[in-house]
């Protein structure tokens, strides 16, 4: 009698002690869970972008179909280490913003993504829509979207003209012969409402359009851009640049999980005449008085 009672104690003892490490294994399970949605918080009101000059970037501008195969394996654009550094530095402060989940990446709930147009209110089409994760990229690309528009409006009274003409005229066109006064962009600042899988792409490309990945509709590319100042590899265009986060979608696929948030007026012309500073904070060129929430 007294054995089995002192075998069932035993049993009992055991049992509350393997109760009391499963309480303490969930207890620093929901701790290590904590500390973790603490950090992504954190980091969701941080913006990471890496300014540098550099006279010459190799392997930057139209991608020919070497090339791209050679990004495909790791190749191309990022072949230059001061390149890979700075990326792979970028990348690794935007993956403690993500969520790992068993079938892969995710955007959080509540990250900001912002985009640039020219024009004053946000334009939806069925083609793929560019955000970036900081505000510096999209506020640059308000000067060469201004640009493009002007030398092609100057190309286009090209005779016999053809798609190459119009490429040399804007290679080839002084930038002296621009004005930007007057001239206005649009920053529109959205956010998610719900976590985005997303689908990371670790090279830096210029061309998403050429990954048949980010050509799917229901898919969302997130990868390292440049920033550039002007049209890209135009000679007058100034040699410095700035690496961030581009995270491009089907606007209408997801438009349900984004909400905008509001809309800033850019003045163009700030952001030209400091493009050569490579100090400048480009939101500088925002205009205060613009902003416009939305509350729907």
């Amino acid at each position: 009698m007294k054995k089995s009672i002192n075998k069932e104690k035993k049993i009992s003892k055991r049992k509350q002690s393997i109760n009391k490490e499963k309480k303490i294994s969930k207890r620093k399970k929901s701790i290590n869970k904590e500390k973790k949605i603490s950090k992504r918080k954190k980091s969701l009101q941080k913006s990471y972008n890496i300014n540098f000059s550099e006279k010459k970037l190799s392997h930057i501008g139209a991608v020919n179909n070497f090339s791209y195969i050679l990004s495909k394996f790791g190749y191309g654009y990022d072949m230059n280490k001061t390149l890979i550094k700075n990326r792979n530095e970028l990348l690794d402060k935007y993956k403690t913003i993500l969520i790992k989940k068993k079938n892969g990446y995710y955007l959080p709930k509540g990250i900001k993504l912002y985009h640039c147009s020219l024009e004053n209110s946000f334009v939806v089409h069925d083609s793929i829509s560019f955000f970036g994760l900081d505000s510096n990229i999209s506020l640059w690309y308000c000067i060469e979207q201004d640009l493009v528009t002007y030398f092609e409006k100057k190309c286009i009274e090209l005779k016999n003209i053809t798609k190459q003409k119009i490429i040399n005229c804007i290679n080839n066109y002084y930038s002296n012969d621009y004005s930007s006064k007057k001239k206005y962009g649009y920053l529109y600042t959205f956010i998610t409402q719900k976590d985005i899988k997303i689908k990371i792409i670790k090279n830096i490309i210029n061309q998403p359009k050429l990954y048949s990945h980010c050509m799917k509709k229901k898919n969302v590319c997130f990868h390292p851009q440049f920033s550039y100042r002007g049209i890209p590899n135009h000679k007058n265009t100034p040699k410095i640049y700035g690496l961030s986060i581009e995270v491009t979608l089907f606007y209408p696929v997801y438009k349900d999980k984004l909400k905008l948030l509001k809309r800033e007026k850019v003045d163009i012309n700030k952001l030209f005449k400091n493009r050569n500073d490579k100090n400048y904070k480009p939101q500088n060129a925002i205009i205060k008085s613009s902003l416009k929430e939305y509350n729907k």
